[in-house]
């Protein structure tokens, strides 16, 4: 995570001098120091962060195309004529473990148009979806199952 918090203060100062890497470098191990004493960051979550590294940049990937697909649906349905609104509230139940996995899943159901998480009850997320087609197949998403992959590699 030091390494991130570095390479990150790297590129927002545009340029690479002596006094930006060392300060750099002092600057990113003191905050690692201060999530680990402070906030209860652990070491091996670094361990967990590079194995799940591909299936985070996956995740990302799937996110984003995700994204555009539901944005060309919802720009489609706006200018569709006659159009019913189908709107339609689900309930479905997913396995996923991990609270942060479930925040995951619930914010990328919500940041994707057309659908919003109302609410997470230990295992059941109810969504809004403004067509009953947004709806298809949500409970078994390629989110669910990079999630699930993803927890099973602790």
């Amino acid at each position: 995570m030091a390494l991130v918090f570095f390479v990150v203060w790297v590129i927002l100062n545009g340029k690479i001098t002596t006094e930006i890497i060392l300060f750099g470098l002092a600057i990113s191990a003191l905050i690692y120091l201060f999530i680990w004493k402070v906030l209860g960051y652990k070491p091996q979550n670094d361990i967990l962060l590079f194995k799940n590294s591909i299936n985070i940049i996956l995740y990302i990937f799937i996110l984003e195309y995700e994204i555009i697909k539901a944005n060309i649906a919802v720009i489609c349905l706006m200018f569709k004529p006659n159009c019913n609104n189908n709107a339609k509230i689900i309930k479905f139940d997913v396995d996923l473990q991990s609270e942060i996995a479930k925040a995951i899943l619930a914010n990328s159901i919500t940041i994707t148009p057309g659908t919003i998480t109302i609410s997470v009850d230990e295992n059941t997320f109810t969504v809004h979806c403004l067509h009953s087609s947004f709806a298809d197949g949500i409970d078994e998403s390629s989110f669910v199952k990079l999630l699930k992959k993803m927890e099973n590699k602790k």
